[in-house]
Formats: structure tokens, C-alpha cells, sequence
């Protein structure tokens, strides 16, 4: 276990400052940095943080969520490489000489610590400029009655906080805006959100479906 600073730990909200340090204190190798060991590292000291009921930046919870699905792909890629090959030592496989076969390029397994940073920001780009859509479904309704200027009022109470809660990359994550945990405080921070996001002042994202949500303040 590295030694745990609660001070430091409160302050550092940029995940490239926790990875930086996680490699420093866990002794890794900067120019040969396995994927599956770094995600799993990052994640434990996320999770260690959000146990100890501290406040965790909605850039670092992005950056954990991206390091697992690396991991995951680069796992799965691995796994399917060792079958593939398994298979082709069984079976006879025909000369074609004058046929060059060209194969995609494996996730690299191992990167230098500044290849994972660079391969992390890309894909937060992506991740804030990919529009998703969403198909509504059909379930039970739940009405809570509301005039227009209560929903004026819901709108600019929710930006405020919005602006409040942003971390140094502009991002935060739904639940840390949300003040009361039942339905009915989730309906009445999501469709602030929604009207917000249609006026250009905010954009939603999520890495993986049915996982956290993110706030980009525009």
C-alpha cells in the first residue's frame, strides 16, 4: 500500500497529477507502464479516496473509467490473439506467396507514462464532442407538479452549482450535484440539466452506457 497523505490527497484533483505520482510512489517504470496494473492502481486509490469520504474530481473519475476500459480492450484483444493462434496451429493453412495479409495492430500492452497521459486526453476529446442519442423508454410516469417559474428557478439554481462544482477541466459528475438521493431529487437535477445542455451552457457525456454521467461547463 503507498502511504497515504489526506492533505495531499484532498488538494490533488487533476488525474494527471495522480497518475504521475501513483507511478512515482508505486515504483513503476515511466517508459514501460503496464495498462492492466496502472487501471487497476487508479482505480484502488479512487476508491480509497471516495471511501474516505473525500471529495474525488470529476476529471480523475473520467480518467478511471477510460483506464479500465483500456485494460478491458487490451485484455479481450490479447485473449482473442491466443485463440486465433490456438486455432491456426490445428488446421493447415495454404501458401499464397503473392498474398500480403496486413492485421490491425494490437492495443499496446505497455506505454510510456507520457504515450498513457497523451492516449487519455484524446479520448476525453472524443468523449466531450460525441453526441449520443438516447431512445426513450417507455415505464411508469412520475409527475412532480411545477410552474414555470419553479423550472426557471430549478435551471439557474442547478447552473449555479454547476459553476460551483466544476473541477479544473470544467467537469463534474452527476451525482455530485445531486442533493437529494431519492427520485425525486434526481428528476429535479437530470432535466435542469437537459434544458441547460439545449441552451449550449452544458454538455452531457458518459463513458459507458448506464455508468456515471459528466457535466462539461461551455
Amino acid at each position: 500500500m503507498y502511504p497515504l497523505d489526506l492533505e495531499a490527497l484532498v488538494s490533488e484533483t487533476n488525474w494527471k497529477e495522480m497518475l504521475i505520482d501513483l507511478v512515482e510512489t508505486e515504483k513503476l517504470d515511466p517508459w514501460s507502464i503496464d495498462i492492466a496494473v496502472i487501471a487497476d492502481k487508479f482505480v484502488e486509490r479512487v476508491r480509497t479516496l471516495q471511501m474516505l469520504d473525500l471529495h474525488v474530481a470529476a476529471n480523475v473519475i473520467l480518467a478511471s473509467s477510460i483506464l479500465l476500459r483500456m485494460k478491458t480492450e487490451t485484455l479481450l484483444f490479447e485473449e482473442t490473439q491466443e485463440e486465433q493462434n490456438g486455432e491456426m496451429e490445428t488446421r493447415t493453412i495454404p501458401q499464397i506467396p503473392s498474398l500480403t495479409l496486413k492485421l490491425r495492430l494490437p492495443p499496446p500492452r505497455r506505454l510510456t507514462l507520457q504515450e498513457l497521459i497523451k492516449a487519455i486526453e484524446e479520448i476525453m476529446k472524443i468523449q466531450q464532442h460525441v453526441k449520443k442519442t438516447i431512445q426513450p423508454i417507455q415505464q411508469n410516469v412520475f409527475q412532480i407538479n411545477m410552474n414555470e417559474k419553479d423550472i426557471d428557478a430549478l435551471i439557474e439554481e442547478t447552473f449555479n452549482s454547476v459553476k460551483e462544482k466544476v473541477d479544473s477541466y470544467g467537469l463534474v459528475t452527476f451525482s455530485q450535484l445531486i442533493k437529494n438521493k431519492d427520485l425525486e431529487g434526481v428528476i429535479k437535477t437530470f432535466v435542469p440539466l437537459l434544458f441547460l445542455q439545449k441552451n449550449g451552457k452544458v454538455q452531457l457525456f458518459q463513458e459507458e452506457f448506464f455508468g456515471e454521467i459528466f457535466v462539461k461547463l461551455l
